[in-house]
């Protein structure tokens, strides 16, 4: 017999209108492009990956962010915009001062005073000796690979681009690295801490096709959610609206002035023994707004039991969410000279028209990064055992920390120890023509056994 759906009550949202001043302005260059991983073929020969039971590290390399100046920015000392756009660090305006000072952050490739001003046309780099952190050490697992579409089952913790804290340990860097992948083109996105069904496209044709289906809502989705409290039996459909509260923060809310949003949220399990208090469900949203299934779930009185951001930690207290959320998206793109996480998604435009004009060495540089430059070598003060530099702030904190490994958080808000996953797994894509599943993950096996699950939601289809 098919359950019963159930329209949630509906509460009327304490979401304020959003302060345009919160706004993130938008950057061309905020996406990867996709062929721009194909620069990589050479590149990932010398890369290398540490493994621990636990954890995916990268030992620290020499690396070069870089960007234009923004308009905004114009007629702004340059350490003054850094430190407030950029402020990954507990003293970010003595880091940069330094940073200048050590002719690591540069202006048109030349050193600069630190009362300098920016101007229109202005390129800025900032040579760094780059910490990734650590993601899991969980193996990359391929669904499906065949008619021009890669499934894969993406582990938590890793996210799909390259920009911000992250870019050997990004999912496209891997595939690239450990499957000899090069030029994906995204379908969809999943949030870094999401596990579960990720699409590519083996070609931009094929990548169109499909992500049209996505924006078009020709694609039933189903995600597993292991949440907080006793779930009424049957299917319950939350409708509120979603808007962002804070875009430098990436933090959204249930708001009346947000965009229409749908989420059928069904039982499949109650928790018993030391699974008591918890329930198993399975969540299929019929809109695609960021962080949906999380502040729904929220919304109806059972958050995701581990969820860092709309988790019980952080159920109606902004500062806890602030602290917890992916952090702020000063990542004003893959080439930011700044350091923040990446906020998953598709992009679209071509790298080549984003980046300012100059000849196509120097954008090839800027746009794809360049790695293990011999440039600014000299600015570089590598120590015997080849890989912790005295100046870098990450090695300082590495040796006062007695750090064995390679990466110290520098911010309360970039301590990931605690929030490597979060009990949210997008289990199946269901196109008009195509359809693929993952495994099912293993906090979900401890209510039920799988085929059991399988069983419960393959009758869910069938009374549809």
């Amino acid at each position: 017999m098919a359950s019963e759906e159930r329209q949630a009550p509906t509460k009327k949202p304490t979401g304020k209108r959003n302060d345009p001043s919160n706004k993130r302005p938008q950057d061309k260059n905020r996406f990867l492009h996709p062929a721009e991983t194909s620069c990589w073929q050479n590149e990932v020969k010398e890369w290398t990956f540490h493994y621990t039971e636990r954890f995916r590290v990268v030992p620290p390399y020499r690396f070069e962010f870089g960007t234009s100046i923004k308009a905004r920015w114009v007629g702004r000392l340059l350490l003054e915009v850094f430190s407030q756009e950029f402020p990954y660090f507990e003293d970010s305006l003595q880091y940069y001062t330094e940073a200048m000072e050590l002719g690591r952050l540069r202006v048109n490739d030349e050193k600069a005073s630190k009362d300098y001003r920016c101007r229109d046309g202005d390129v800025i780099t900032h040579h760094v000796h780059r910490h990734e952190p650590p993601v899991t050490s969980e193996k990359i697992v391929i669904i499906s690979d065949s008619d021009g579409i890669l499934a894969v089952n993406k582990p938590s913790s890793i996210p799909i681009h390259p920009g911000g804290r992250y870019r050997r340990n990004s999912l496209l860097a891997i595939l690239a690295k450990e499957h000899n992948m090069f030029d994906l083109h995204t379908v969809h996105r999943l949030d870094r801490l999401t596990s579960g069904l990720l699409l590519f496209g083996r070609s931009k044709a094929v990548a169109e096709m499909f992500r049209r289906e996505f924006e078009d809502g020709n694609v039933q989705k189903q995600y597993l959610a292991r949440v907080l409290g006793h779930v009424p039996p049957g299917t319950t459909l939350v409708d509120q609206p979603l808007a962002c509260k804070n875009h430098r923060e990436a933090i959204h809310e249930i708001s009346s002035d947000g965009k229409p949003s749908q989420t059928r949220v069904t039982l499949l399990a109650t928790g018993v023994g030391e699974l008591e208090g918890q329930s198993l469900v399975l969540c299929e949203p019929l809109t695609g707004r960021t962080h949906q299934i999380r502040l729904h779930l929220q919304w109806l009185g059972c958050p995701i039991a581990n969820d860092p951001l709309y988790g019980p930690a952080g159920v109606g207290s902004t500062s806890t969410a602030e602290q917890s959320a992916d952090p702020p998206g000063e990542h004003e793109a893959t080439c930011s000279v700044g350091e923040a996480d990446s906020q998953d998604a598709v992009g679209k435009r071509d790298l080549d028209t984003a980046l300012p004009r100059t000849n196509k060495k120097r954008r090839t540089e800027l746009g794809i990064i360049s790695e293990e430059s011999a440039r600014h070598d000299e600015s570089l003060n590598l120590d015997a055992n080849g890989w912790m530099d005295a100046d870098c702030i990450h090695c300082r904190a590495c040796r006062a920390e007695g750090c064995k490994g390679y990466y110290v958080p520098l911010k309360k808000k970039h301590d990931d120890s605690n929030a490597m996953l979060i009990w949210l797994h997008a289990l199946t894509n269901k196109g008009a023509t195509w359809s693929f599943r993952t495994p099912f993950p293993s906090w979900a096996e401890e209510f039920e056994e799988a085929s059991q699950l399988l069983s419960k939601i393959d009758k869910l289809e069938q009374a549809k």
